[in-house]
């Protein structure tokens, strides 16, 4: 470690300021303009520059995905990539790459095509920080829920038609969030599985719903009556997937505890449940409002991973 002396200039009434080695502007190709990240570590400051991000480009043959071509661009997409060329033998593949663009790659837009290669990049980031993203992945969550509740019990099937488009949009801002922390990380090297897996955990419980609603919006609905137990349970899911949100944004080890409790009561209600039912999307709704609730407590325990962590910090 080589130690270079500078004099402190005051600039102004109040501000004090030193140059930077020259070599090391050099080095670090520092500009007129540019932004340095300064860390105050008690005795001593650190300067660094911040760290330009480097685009990550992919070439990738497709010929062989099949109907598994649209999983790998959005795959693509969570991890990061901002340029991807891809070249394919026919055209039922290209269709298949156009169809997988919009819907849950927001930014992503073919540039350059060819017979048999396009090019693929990123236009935009959309210009939203994460945590604005993930709690609006919780809202559209919570709506497609809350409202899925209302409209099986006023029997409005157009408004539950409706809400499987929600799920769409919850594939949009998942898959945002997913690539925001693959190529930007987290404040906290150790807090991105726990948020990850999280948000996975969120697409997973909107596509329940969606195939819930699918399911029910579908039937002969001349005679469709769901059972009202059932519904019931329905409803008391929904205020147990509330309560986490409420608990995500503000920790309360009480609230916790209330929601494995919760969690037992609706399951020991389900069963009971169970045994009065027998038209078969009775069966159908018990199995995915069984779904539901185990997928919606599999968030607490990632959750607790996190929370107490910072519990133990400021504690």
């Amino acid at each position: 470690m080589v130690i270079i002396k500078r004099k402190v200039v005051q600039h102004g009434p109040s501000t004090l300021i030193i140059s930077l080695p020259s070599k090391w502007v050099r080095q670090h190709n520092v500009r007129k303009g540019d932004e340095l990240d300064v860390e105050d570590t008690g005795n001593n400051i650190v300067i660094s520059p911040q760290k330009r991000e480097s685009l990550e480009k992919v070439t990738l043959d497709i010929s062989a995905f099949g109907n598994m071509i649209p999983r790998t661009i959005y795959s693509m997409y969570r991890r990061g990539v901002d340029e991807l060329i891809i070249s394919f033998k026919n055209q039922d593949s290209f269709s298949l790459v156009q169809s997988s663009l919009g819907k849950e790659t927001v930014g992503f837009e073919i540039l350059e095509t060819g017979n048999n290669h396009c090019l693929i990049k990123n236009v935009s980031e959309g210009g939203k920080e994460f945590n604005h993203l993930l709690r609006q992945t919780f809202l559209l969550l919570l709506s497609m829920a809350e409202e899925g509740h209302k409209a099986l019990k006023q029997g409005n099937f157009k408004l539950l038609g409706n809400l499987i488009s929600l799920e769409e949009a919850n594939n949009r801002f998942t898959n945002l969030c997913r690539r925001y922390l693959n190529t930007k990380g987290s404040e906290d090297f150790d807090k991105i599985g726990p948020i990850y897996y999280i948000i996975e955990q969120l697409e997973k419980i909107a596509d329940t719903y969606k195939y819930m609603y699918s399911y029910l919006a579908g039937i002969n609905r001349e005679n469709l009556k769901v059972n009202k137990e059932l519904l019931e349970n329905f409803y008391e899911i929904n205020k147990t997937l509330r309560k986490y949100y409420d608990l995500f944004y503000k920790f309360s080890p009480q609230q916790v505890a209330e929601l494995k409790d919760g969690r037992d009561k609706i399951i020991k209600e389900l069963y009971l449940t169970s045994s009065k039912i027998s038209k078969p999307y009775d069966i159908i709704f018990f199995h995915h409002l069984m779904e539901l609730v185990t997928e919606i407590f599999s968030l607490v325990d990632p959750y607790l991973i996190l929370s107490i962590k910072d519990s133990a910090k400021t504690g």
